[in-house]
């Protein structure tokens, strides 16, 4: 059995990423912490005791900071809706094609609004500190994810 932990905002897209890693034969999840992300932390924990009592959660929940350590909160612009995806990679990584990349999180606005940035192009020649994916098979993340929610239904 693999087990995971998932760290998350509890949007729409993180619902369905617990969704599809929980009834995916093989994983379980041994907890959940919450972040203030897209919305604050008491929407967030809202958010994710309504899910636990809809779904039959049975995982220890936890509630995480209400804001960033180090800066402002700002909004990961552009990552929304990754969730499910991220999720996939992790329970049909053959669906994914993953290369390396330099990632940062751009909190201060220098350069962007505040966002995740990817280099796909080494422009900085920064190294690479992770593996991103593409999907490289979208019918085949469809199905893990819309499989695994059928099992939730």
């Amino acid at each position: 059995m693999n087990a995971v932990w998932i760290d998350s905002d509890m949007g729409f897209d993180d619902l369905a990423a617990v969704l599809t890693v929980q009834h995916t034969p093989g994983w379980s999840i041994e907890g959940l912490s919450l972040v203030a992300g897209n919305a604050p932390l008491d929407v967030v924990i809202d958010n994710a005791l309504r899910a636990a009592a809809c779904f039959d959660w049975r995982m220890p929940i936890h509630a995480g900071r209400d804001g960033p350590r180090i800066d402002q909160l700002v909004w990961m612009g552009g990552s929304a809706g990754a969730g499910n995806v991220t999720a996939a990679a992790l329970v049909a990584p053959a669906t994914m094609q993953f290369r390396p990349a330099h990632v940062a999180a751009e909190c201060k606005g220098e350069h962007t609004r505040g966002m995740t940035v990817v280099e796909w192009r080494v422009r900085t020649r920064a190294a690479a500190n992770a593996l991103v994916t593409d999907v490289g098979d979208p019918a085949g993340v469809r199905r893990v994810v819309l499989d695994a929610l059928a099992r939730a239904a």
